[in-house]
Protein backbone atom coordinates (compact mmCIF):
# COMPACT_ATOMS: atom_id res chain seq x y z
CA UNK A 1 0.00 0.00 0.00
CA UNK A 2 1.66 3.21 -1.01
CA UNK A 3 0.45 6.79 -2.29
CA UNK A 4 3.17 7.42 -5.08
CA UNK A 5 2.65 10.49 -6.75
CA UNK A 6 3.80 8.73 -10.21
CA UNK A 7 0.62 7.55 -11.53
CA UNK A 8 -1.43 8.36 -9.01
CA UNK A 9 -2.71 11.86 -9.21
CA UNK A 10 -6.30 10.88 -8.04
CA UNK A 11 -5.34 7.98 -6.04
CA UNK A 12 -6.61 5.37 -8.14
CA UNK A 13 -3.21 3.12 -7.08
CA UNK A 14 -4.11 2.76 -4.33
CA UNK A 15 -8.19 1.64 -5.38
CA UNK A 16 -6.35 -1.01 -7.49
CA UNK A 17 -4.34 -2.44 -4.95
CA UNK A 18 -7.67 -2.52 -2.68
CA UNK A 19 -9.47 -4.12 -5.56
CA UNK A 20 -7.19 -6.94 -5.60
CA UNK A 21 -7.01 -7.48 -2.09
CA UNK A 22 -10.99 -7.86 -2.61
CA UNK A 23 -10.37 -10.33 -5.47
CA UNK A 24 -7.93 -12.45 -3.18
CA UNK A 25 -10.53 -13.00 -0.21
CA UNK A 26 -13.17 -13.46 -2.55
CA UNK A 27 -10.95 -16.19 -4.85
CA UNK A 28 -9.95 -17.68 -1.09
CA UNK A 29 -13.30 -17.98 0.17
CA UNK A 30 -14.97 -19.33 -3.18
CA UNK A 31 -12.21 -21.93 -2.91
CA UNK A 32 -12.43 -22.85 0.28
CA UNK A 33 -8.79 -21.13 1.14
CA UNK A 34 -8.80 -20.39 4.93
CA UNK A 35 -4.74 -19.19 5.58
CA UNK A 36 -2.93 -16.53 3.62
CA UNK A 37 -0.03 -15.86 3.67
CA UNK A 38 2.30 -12.25 2.47
CA UNK A 39 6.47 -12.73 2.66
CA UNK A 40 6.35 -9.08 3.91
CA UNK A 41 6.02 -5.14 2.40
CA UNK A 42 2.20 -4.41 2.41
CA UNK A 43 3.83 -1.14 2.74
CA UNK A 44 5.97 1.05 1.23
CA UNK A 45 7.52 3.71 2.96
CA UNK A 46 9.12 2.50 5.71
CA UNK A 47 8.73 4.66 9.23
CA UNK A 48 6.81 7.15 7.09
CA UNK A 49 3.30 5.28 6.11
CA UNK A 50 0.99 7.44 4.38
CA UNK A 51 -2.11 7.85 6.50
CA UNK A 52 -4.09 7.48 3.40
CA UNK A 53 -2.62 4.34 2.58
CA UNK A 54 -2.73 2.88 5.65
CA UNK A 55 -6.65 3.85 5.87
CA UNK A 56 -7.13 2.24 2.69
CA UNK A 57 -5.76 -0.54 3.62
CA UNK A 58 -7.40 -0.78 7.05
CA UNK A 59 -10.78 -0.28 5.48
CA UNK A 60 -10.49 -3.33 3.06
CA UNK A 61 -9.23 -5.59 5.70
CA UNK A 62 -12.11 -4.66 8.40
CA UNK A 63 -14.80 -5.52 5.26
CA UNK A 64 -12.95 -9.05 4.08
CA UNK A 65 -12.71 -9.54 7.32
CA UNK A 66 -15.87 -9.43 8.83
CA UNK A 67 -17.55 -10.62 5.37
CA UNK A 68 -14.95 -13.63 5.54
CA UNK A 69 -14.23 -14.52 9.62
CA UNK A 70 -12.98 -17.67 8.49
CA UNK A 71 -9.95 -16.38 6.67
CA UNK A 72 -6.93 -15.97 8.20
CA UNK A 73 -3.93 -13.82 7.59
CA UNK A 74 -0.24 -14.48 8.30
CA UNK A 75 2.32 -12.09 7.50
CA UNK A 76 6.41 -11.49 7.72
CA UNK A 77 8.09 -8.12 7.50
CA UNK A 78 9.83 -6.90 4.71
CA UNK A 79 12.31 -4.26 4.38
CA UNK A 80 9.38 -1.25 3.18
CA UNK A 81 7.70 -2.28 6.28
CA UNK A 82 9.91 -1.59 8.72
CA UNK A 83 10.56 2.24 11.21
CA UNK A 84 13.67 0.44 12.36
CA UNK A 85 16.22 -2.61 11.59
CA UNK A 86 15.99 -5.82 12.85
CA UNK A 87 19.87 -6.83 14.29
CA UNK A 88 20.41 -10.01 15.92
CA UNK A 89 17.33 -11.13 18.51
CA UNK A 90 15.45 -7.84 18.54
CA UNK A 91 13.14 -7.21 15.82
CA UNK A 92 12.77 -3.86 13.81
CA UNK A 93 9.45 -2.06 14.69
CA UNK A 94 7.19 -3.25 11.77
CA UNK A 95 4.05 -0.97 10.38
CA UNK A 96 2.46 -4.33 10.27
CA UNK A 97 2.38 -4.60 13.80
CA UNK A 98 -0.69 -1.91 13.56
CA UNK A 99 -2.24 -4.78 11.88
CA UNK A 100 -1.89 -7.46 14.69
CA UNK A 101 -3.19 -4.64 17.41
CA UNK A 102 -6.63 -3.92 15.03
CA UNK A 103 -7.54 -7.56 13.39
CA UNK A 104 -5.89 -9.93 16.89
CA UNK A 105 -8.61 -12.77 15.51
CA UNK A 106 -7.85 -12.64 11.64
CA UNK A 107 -4.15 -10.98 11.47
CA UNK A 108 -0.71 -12.75 12.53
CA UNK A 109 2.94 -11.04 12.66
CA UNK A 110 4.84 -14.02 11.99
CA UNK A 111 8.21 -12.39 13.09
CA UNK A 112 10.32 -14.95 14.15
CA UNK A 113 7.34 -17.47 14.57
CA UNK A 114 6.32 -20.34 13.90
CA UNK A 115 2.89 -21.37 12.74
CA UNK A 116 1.85 -24.57 13.67
CA UNK A 117 -1.18 -26.96 12.15
CA UNK A 118 -1.65 -30.69 12.68
CA UNK A 119 -1.08 -31.06 9.32
CA UNK A 120 1.93 -28.40 7.87
CA UNK A 121 3.84 -25.69 9.40
CA UNK A 122 4.82 -22.09 8.76
CA UNK A 123 8.10 -20.42 9.52
CA UNK A 124 7.71 -16.84 9.61
CA UNK A 125 11.76 -15.07 9.40
CA UNK A 126 11.31 -11.30 8.55
CA UNK A 127 13.82 -9.04 6.58
CA UNK A 128 17.76 -8.78 7.85
CA UNK A 129 19.94 -6.37 6.30
CA UNK A 130 22.88 -9.07 8.01
CA UNK A 131 22.34 -12.18 6.43
CA UNK A 132 23.69 -14.00 9.89
CA UNK A 133 20.98 -12.61 11.80
CA UNK A 134 18.88 -14.13 9.20
CA UNK A 135 20.35 -17.26 9.81
CA UNK A 136 20.53 -16.95 13.40
CA UNK A 137 17.00 -16.59 13.41
CA UNK A 138 16.59 -19.81 10.93
CA UNK A 139 18.43 -22.21 13.69
CA UNK A 140 16.50 -21.04 16.37
CA UNK A 141 13.44 -21.84 14.71
CA UNK A 142 14.41 -24.78 13.38
CA UNK A 143 15.65 -25.88 16.70
CA UNK A 144 12.14 -25.20 18.40
CA UNK A 145 10.63 -27.55 16.11
CA UNK A 146 12.97 -30.38 16.79
CA UNK A 147 12.08 -29.67 20.52
CA UNK A 148 8.35 -30.11 19.61
CA UNK A 149 9.35 -33.47 18.49
CA UNK A 150 8.53 -32.26 14.88
CA UNK A 151 11.30 -34.35 13.02
CA UNK A 152 9.48 -34.09 9.96
CA UNK A 153 6.09 -35.42 10.68
CA UNK A 154 4.67 -32.33 9.21
CA UNK A 155 6.12 -30.26 5.91
CA UNK A 156 7.79 -26.90 7.43
CA UNK A 157 7.22 -23.92 4.97
CA UNK A 158 9.95 -21.15 5.38
CA UNK A 159 8.56 -17.72 4.22
CA UNK A 160 11.54 -14.97 4.51
CA UNK A 161 12.19 -11.69 3.11
CA UNK A 162 15.98 -11.45 1.52
CA UNK A 163 17.67 -11.01 -1.53
CA UNK A 164 17.35 -14.49 -3.64
CA UNK A 165 17.67 -13.19 -7.86
CA UNK A 166 19.89 -15.35 -9.18
CA UNK A 167 18.35 -14.78 -12.84
CA UNK A 168 19.98 -11.24 -12.14
CA UNK A 169 23.85 -11.39 -11.73
CA UNK A 170 23.81 -7.38 -11.40
CA UNK A 171 22.33 -7.59 -7.94
CA UNK A 172 24.03 -9.68 -5.08
CA UNK A 173 22.18 -12.01 -3.31
CA UNK A 174 21.83 -11.79 -0.09
CA UNK A 175 21.68 -15.78 0.93
CA UNK A 176 22.41 -18.84 -1.40
CA UNK A 177 18.80 -20.32 -2.42
CA UNK A 178 21.61 -23.64 -2.49
CA UNK A 179 22.64 -23.57 0.76
CA UNK A 180 22.07 -26.93 2.96
CA UNK A 181 20.74 -25.19 5.59
CA UNK A 182 17.60 -25.02 3.20
CA UNK A 183 17.13 -28.37 3.01
CA UNK A 184 14.95 -28.48 6.15
CA UNK A 185 11.87 -27.45 4.57
CA UNK A 186 10.03 -28.51 2.14
CA UNK A 187 9.61 -25.74 0.31
CA UNK A 188 10.76 -21.64 0.68
CA UNK A 189 8.58 -18.94 -0.11
CA UNK A 190 10.90 -15.77 -0.41
CA UNK A 191 9.33 -12.30 -0.54
CA UNK A 192 11.85 -8.84 -1.55
CA UNK A 193 12.24 -9.89 -5.70
CA UNK A 194 9.25 -8.34 -7.16
CA UNK A 195 9.41 -10.35 -10.13
CA UNK A 196 7.87 -13.96 -10.11
CA UNK A 197 10.23 -17.22 -10.96
CA UNK A 198 10.64 -20.68 -9.74
CA UNK A 199 14.33 -20.57 -8.14
CA UNK A 200 14.35 -24.31 -7.81
CA UNK A 201 12.01 -26.86 -7.19
CA UNK A 202 11.59 -26.06 -3.62
CA UNK A 203 12.75 -22.21 -3.54
CA UNK A 204 10.04 -19.64 -4.85
CA UNK A 205 10.23 -16.03 -5.20
CA UNK A 206 6.08 -15.14 -4.67
CA UNK A 207 6.49 -11.17 -6.63
CA UNK A 208 3.99 -8.98 -6.47
CA UNK A 209 0.95 -8.65 -7.42
CA UNK A 210 0.43 -5.86 -9.53
CA UNK A 211 2.80 -3.85 -11.75
CA UNK A 212 4.59 -1.30 -9.40
CA UNK A 213 7.31 0.39 -11.74
CA UNK A 214 9.49 0.45 -14.90
CA UNK A 215 11.09 -3.16 -13.79
CA UNK A 216 7.82 -4.93 -14.12
CA UNK A 217 7.19 -3.89 -17.74
CA UNK A 218 6.27 -7.62 -19.75
CA UNK A 219 6.54 -9.19 -16.45
CA UNK A 220 3.49 -11.12 -15.41
CA UNK A 221 1.60 -10.68 -11.95
CA UNK A 222 -0.77 -12.50 -9.54
CA UNK A 223 -0.43 -15.06 -6.27
CA UNK A 224 0.33 -18.76 -5.35
CA UNK A 225 -2.24 -21.30 -4.50
CA UNK A 226 -0.02 -24.50 -2.16
CA UNK A 227 -1.54 -27.02 -0.81
CA UNK A 228 -0.11 -26.79 2.75
CA UNK A 229 -0.90 -30.10 4.00
CA UNK A 230 -0.10 -31.98 0.73
CA UNK A 231 3.58 -31.00 -0.34
CA UNK A 232 3.04 -33.21 -3.18
CA UNK A 233 1.12 -31.49 -5.05
CA UNK A 234 2.96 -28.19 -7.28
CA UNK A 235 2.25 -24.75 -6.29
CA UNK A 236 0.24 -23.08 -8.47
CA UNK A 237 0.84 -19.74 -10.03
CA UNK A 238 -2.50 -17.64 -10.41
CA UNK A 239 -2.14 -15.26 -12.64
CA UNK A 240 -4.16 -11.76 -12.32
CA UNK A 241 -1.83 -9.24 -14.15
CA UNK A 242 -4.98 -7.78 -16.23
CA UNK A 243 -6.88 -6.96 -12.82
CA UNK A 244 -4.86 -3.86 -12.47
CA UNK A 245 -3.15 -1.39 -15.07
CA UNK A 246 0.16 -2.65 -16.63
CA UNK A 247 3.60 0.05 -16.47
CA UNK A 248 4.34 -0.02 -20.57
CA UNK A 249 6.79 1.65 -22.53
CA UNK A 250 6.00 3.73 -25.68
CA UNK A 251 7.72 5.81 -27.30
CA UNK A 252 7.03 9.86 -28.29
CA UNK A 253 5.08 9.93 -30.83
CA UNK A 254 3.08 7.13 -31.16
CA UNK A 255 -0.56 7.21 -30.95
CA UNK A 256 -2.44 5.26 -27.80
CA UNK A 257 -4.60 2.39 -28.34
CA UNK A 258 -7.76 1.90 -26.63
CA UNK A 259 -6.01 -0.88 -24.23
CA UNK A 260 -3.03 1.13 -23.48
CA UNK A 261 -5.36 4.26 -22.39
CA UNK A 262 -6.44 2.09 -18.96
CA UNK A 263 -2.40 1.69 -18.32
CA UNK A 264 0.28 3.40 -17.09
CA UNK A 265 2.49 4.81 -19.88
CA UNK A 266 6.52 5.52 -19.95
CA UNK A 267 7.31 7.66 -22.58
CA UNK A 268 10.90 7.06 -24.33
CA UNK A 269 12.59 8.79 -27.29
CA UNK A 270 12.81 6.43 -30.11
CA UNK A 271 16.15 4.54 -30.84
CA UNK A 272 15.68 5.94 -34.52
CA UNK A 273 15.35 9.71 -33.66
CA UNK A 274 18.24 9.21 -30.89
CA UNK A 275 20.57 7.89 -33.41
CA UNK A 276 19.63 10.48 -36.03
CA UNK A 277 20.09 12.76 -33.72
CA UNK A 278 23.52 11.89 -32.61
CA UNK A 279 24.45 11.67 -36.27
CA UNK A 280 24.13 15.91 -36.27
CA UNK A 281 27.36 16.84 -36.99
CA UNK A 282 28.56 19.27 -33.96
CA UNK A 283 31.25 21.95 -33.99
CA UNK A 284 33.51 21.44 -30.97
CA UNK A 285 35.25 24.22 -32.07
CA UNK A 286 32.16 26.70 -30.81
CA UNK A 287 32.46 25.56 -26.68
CA UNK A 288 36.07 25.26 -26.13
CA UNK A 289 37.78 27.51 -23.30
CA UNK A 290 39.17 29.94 -25.24
CA UNK A 291 36.13 31.24 -25.55
CA UNK A 292 34.65 33.66 -23.59
CA UNK A 293 31.32 33.03 -21.22
CA UNK A 294 29.15 35.58 -23.49
CA UNK A 295 30.43 33.40 -26.86
CA UNK A 296 29.34 30.14 -25.17
CA UNK A 297 26.25 31.18 -23.97
CA UNK A 298 25.69 32.63 -27.41
CA UNK A 299 26.82 29.24 -29.40
CA UNK A 300 24.54 27.59 -27.21
CA UNK A 301 21.53 29.17 -27.41
CA UNK A 302 22.33 29.04 -31.25
CA UNK A 303 22.24 25.14 -30.85
CA UNK A 304 19.22 24.69 -29.44
CA UNK A 305 17.13 27.50 -30.66
CA UNK A 306 18.77 29.08 -33.43
CA UNK A 307 16.00 31.22 -34.38
CA UNK A 308 15.50 33.10 -30.60
CA UNK A 309 16.91 35.81 -30.40
CA UNK A 310 15.76 37.27 -27.33
CA UNK A 311 17.16 34.06 -25.17
CA UNK A 312 20.64 35.15 -26.46
CA UNK A 313 20.16 38.56 -25.16
CA UNK A 314 19.27 37.08 -21.67
CA UNK A 315 21.64 34.57 -21.38
CA UNK A 316 24.20 37.07 -22.32
CA UNK A 317 22.74 39.49 -19.64
CA UNK A 318 22.89 36.87 -17.33
CA UNK A 319 26.62 35.94 -17.90
CA UNK A 320 27.50 39.32 -16.87
CA UNK A 321 25.73 40.39 -14.59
Amino acid sequence: MHNYKQFNARGERMLYITRILDYVFKFADANKIVDIFMPGDIFDQFGNVSVLALLALLHCLRKNFKEYPNIKWYGISGNHDMATKTVGPNYGISSQAILSFIFPANYTLLDGMNRINPKFIVMGVPHYEDPNGFWDTVTRLCGDLVKLGNERKAPVYLMMHQMVWPENPMVPDDVNFEDNRFKFFTRIFNGHVHHMSIVSDTFINVGSPIHRDAGDVGKRKGFWIVELDDPNVIPKFWDITEKAPEIIRKPYGEPVTGWEKDQHIIWFHPEAAIKKKSQVDFDSSKFTTQLTPEELVVNYCKEVKPDDRKLREMGVKFVQS
